[in-house]
């Protein structure tokens, strides 16, 4: 897909999660401020709402490709959507992004909370999914979930 930004043609750059563990969403995954995929069915989350001109969103899809890859396996799912894609304006709008790349958990029933990372490492993601889900699962009534806490060692993520 080609978007015009400034006058540019841009090429996306969402095939780039292409065989990835990273969901490339689009609007209709929604409703009610909820991701509805299936991916994402009773699992915590991260999301990351990007522009493909955003320097610093290119520069996270390495990142947020390892960790959907390493936290596969921990049911934490991982997903991006293209703010440029015509077909996700009204939902962009809905979810009041309002920079980028702008960034959400997912708590395991699909609603999203925005947060604001200190860096777009993959240790600071690792930290604020620490934080959320322990958030999470301590305001939960059934308490069959566990905090996410996870960390990097070289290659690989250790929880």
């Amino acid at each position: 897909m080609e978007n015009k930004v400034g006058g540019k043609i841009q090429q996306d750059f969402g095939e780039k999660y292409n065989k990835s563990d990273v969901i490339e969403l689009k609007g209709i995954n929604f409703k009610n401020k909820k991701i509805t995929h299936s991916a994402f069915k009773n699992k915590f989350g991260f999301l990351k709402v990007y522009a493909p001109w955003c320097p610093h969103c290119t520069s996270m899809v390495n990142d947020m490709k390892f960790l959907g890859k390493e936290l596969k396996k921990e049911n934490i799912a991982f997903g991006a959507l293209n703010s440029m894609n015509p077909n996700n304006d009204m939902l962009v709008k809905e979810l009041g992004v309002q920079y980028f790349p702008y960034l959400f958990m997912v708590k395991d029933d699909g609603a999203l909370e925005h947060v604001d990372l200190t860096s777009h490492s993959v240790e600071s993601i690792l930290d604020t999914i620490c934080k959320k889900t322990n958030e999470y699962v301590n305001k939960s009534v059934k308490k069959t979930k566990k905090a996410k806490c996870c960390m990097r060692d070289g290659d690989n993520i250790k929880c």
